[in-house]
């Protein structure tokens, strides 16, 4: 499908400008025109993320598909073990690696503790937290086999409820990290509207989806701003979270406005080779954002400007660098 494909390349860019931009974010002073237009970037793309898993529900959650558990884990395992092991490892020894060389060698206990909780790597959370959604797809897809449209909205609408007051409390109550293995549970909202927005035959405006799409970016670009400058800034990053009362509209609209794009980017073949190289462009880009930061490829100059430009150039790279891993028979397996 034209617009699956088109999605997940939209979705793994925005990604790599949520990366460079939040760096700006971080590094700039609250308030100063830099941190503006980072801020302005950093909430253009926060859907990138529930899109992702939205599109692992549209693709997964078929109750049509028929195999069996043992059959669908097997599937699963060579295409997302694989990765996360060999990647978390050389991330693992990256990060030891540039510490030791900056003067701070890395704790070994602080590293397995960010193994358990998902985080051997920034990034890596996401591919850790998949596996929990995996693990209860074969019943989902019984519980959607057995369920009208309009009970599973009412049931996606609840989790949405219950992962948005969570994300709330969590913010502005924070208490320990938790073990990756429960990290998935409030992604199931995301995961199961993915399923029911490719099902979904009902035609919304596109004016009204842009309307939605507009006004939630700018409440969490001014809601990040006002919370942090008045409650502290980890507090406005409340915002930035993938649950916020912002972010969820967000993404919900773009992904129905991404599904009324049926035409392929450039073309089929294009459009297909690209996105079937999108883990690898994500397991990839950071190491080249690193790489690039330590000579200098950054974004010193105007971030109106640098911060697509570097985006953009950070996107070939990786897409490069995937496209030579997939051409290896072995390698291939890591991506």
């Amino acid at each position: 499908m034209a617009w699956i494909d088109n999605t997940r390349i939209f979705a793994i860019f925005a990604v790599i400008i949520l990366h460079v931009s939040g760096r700006i974010v971080v590094e700039s002073d609250l308030g100063s025109t830099y941190w503006w237009y980072g801020n302005v970037y950093d909430s253009l793309v926060r859907w990138c993320v529930p899109v992702f898993v939205m599109i692992s529900g549209a693709l997964l959650l078929d109750p049509g598909k028929h195999e069996s558990v043992s059959t669908f884990y097997k599937k699963r395992v060579a295409k997302i073990l694989i990765p996360i092991v060999c990647w978390s490892i050389l991330y693992l020894c990256w990060s030891y690696t540039t510490g030791i060389l900056n003067g701070h060698e890395p704790s070994i206990e602080k590293m397995v503790r960010n193994c358990f909780q998902g985080t051997p790597y920034y990034h890596m959370w996401f591919l850790y937290m998949i596996i929990g959604l995996y693990m209860f797809t074969p019943f989902l897809r019984i519980i959607i086999a057995h369920s009208t449209m309009k009970n599973l909205k009412i049931l996606i609408i609840l989790m949405f409820v219950f992962s948005i007051a969570s994300s709330f409390y969590a913010k502005f109550i924070p208490s320990s990290k938790p073990l990756f293995l429960n990290m998935f549970l409030p992604y199931l909202a995301y995961f199961l509207i993915g399923y029911y927005i490719r099902k979904d035959t009902r035609l919304f405006s596109k004016a009204l989806l842009c309307a939605v799409f507009m006004i939630a970016t700018a409440s969490t670009v001014l809601g990040c701003y006002y919370i942090s400058i008045t409650y502290g800034f980890s507090n406005g990053l409340y915002f930035y979270d993938y649950f916020s009362i912002t972010v969820v509209p967000m993404s919900i609209s773009l992904m129905y406005l991404l599904k009324s794009w049926a035409v392929p980017i450039v073309n089929d073949k294009v459009a297909t080779k690209t996105a079937s190289l999108v883990l690898g462009i994500y397991l990839v880009h950071p190491l080249v954002i690193a790489i690039s930061y330590h000579f200098n490829v950054t974004t010193n100059f105007s971030p109106l400007f640098s911060i697509p430009i570097i985006s953009i150039y950070i996107f070939v790279i990786s897409l490069l660098i995937s496209w030579a891993i997939s051409q290896v028979p072995y390698l291939r397996r890591t991506i």
